[in-house]
């Protein structure tokens, strides 16, 4: 049909429509080899015309879908390797977003550029691939010679880096060969303050928080919030990675800016297994500073028994504690509606809570 349009009328082979698209941008986003080979041979036809309002070109849009001849067969024919759209996003930066190792590759050998950085979230080829998890492009843009800390270069400390990406998501591989070109492990992210240890933790991502660890991620490492991996990784009930980070010197009883522990937030969540670890590691119960609660208000007031048994055998004396409003466990209990509370208001009662009437 394209064959026969054009025949009837050669001219319309280059034309673009109101928008700026052209028939071979349309033909390379779809992967038309063919046809894009066809058009090609008619006069007229611009291979680096991009639409209006994204400024893509056709070898944007086939890079972006991952259609390898259609970019080769662009390139030999005089496209720009490097050209940028509205975003300053390039041809490589979006197949190395979407993973096309191949069209990476033969971006990479006409020289295109490595560090080419978009306008929206500074960011880089690298970053992409190792936030969408794309380990072989990770690794041929670093034997190209792409910086793994590209921050650096420009004193950005809004962006986060390849590795707090891949840390993020959990990609172990990523991250080594990162690391290995001496990525920061304790780089962190304004206006978060999030290093990578915290997003691992708070991913669950059990492999990562001890692959950081190993290379020497700062344990009690603090975000803007004063929230440390471990009140992180208690919050979201991941033991394994609270064992993890006690073992190698986290403190057991790091606040957060209103005085919360990981203890405190445990409690709070009924997670019992993280509570029991936290013992385990002689976790004190001492009152949050904002409100004067201990642990055991916390799970008092959310019906979490289980939970609230441990506490007290801790502290027996806890089920007396009054908080800044002079409620007790027991009041807290009390003022619940579930079958939980009313358990725990008798468990409290026979631990020796006073009954004020």
């Amino acid at each position: 049909m394209v064959k026969l349009l054009l025949q009837t009328n050669p001219s319309c082979a280059g034309v673009a429509g109101s928008d700026g698209v052209t028939a071979i941008w349309l033909a390379a986003g779809q992967g038309h080899l063919e046809v894009v080979k066809l058009l090609l041979t008619y006069d007229g036809v611009d291979v680096n015309a991009g639409d209006k309002e994204s400024l893509r070109t056709p070898i944007h849009q086939a890079a972006q879908r991952g259609h390898t001849e259609v970019v080769k067969l662009l390139l030999s024919q005089g496209a720009v390797a490097d050209p940028v759209d509205e975003d300053n996003i390039t041809p490589l930066w979006s197949a190395a977003q979407q993973g096309y190792h191949d069209i990476v590759q033969i971006l990479i050998d006409v020289g295109a550029d490595k560090e080419v950085t978009s306008t929206d979230g500074n960011r880089r080829p690298i970053h992409q691939a190792a936030q969408n998890c794309h380990l072989e492009v990770v690794r041929m843009l670093m034997e190209a010679g792409a910086k793994v800390d590209p921050h650096k270069d420009c004193y950005d400390d809004e962006t986060p880096s390849p590795l707090w990406l891949a840390a993020q998501q959990g990609h172990c591989e990523i991250a080594k060969l990162l690391i290995r070109k001496g990525a920061d492990v304790n780089f962190s992210v304004h206006p978060s303050m999030r290093f990578p240890i915290h997003q691992a933790a708070q991913n669950g991502y059990l492999d990562m928080v001890g692959l950081l660890v190993q290379n020497k991620a700062d344990v009690n490492a603090r975000d803007q919030d004063q929230w440390p991996p471990i009140s992180i990784a208690a919050q979201e009930n991941y033991t394994e990675i609270i064992d993890l980070l006690l073992r190698n010197g986290a403190d057991v009883d790091a606040e957060e800016k209103d005085g919360a522990s990981a203890l405190y937030i445990a409690s709070q969540q009924g997670h019992v297994q993280v509570i029991q670890k936290l013992l385990e590691y002689n976790a004190r119960s001492f009152a949050k500073k904002s409100c004067l609660r201990r642990p055991i208000h916390q799970a008092a007031q959310n019906g979490h028994l289980e939970a609230l048994k441990l506490l007290v055998e801790q502290d027996p004396q806890d089920v007396h504690a009054e908080e800044k409003r002079g409620c007790t466990p027991l009041l807290l209990a009390s003022q619940g509606e579930t079958p939980g509370h009313l358990e725990i208001a008798r468990y409290l009662v026979e631990q020796g809570a006073q009954v004020v009437i």
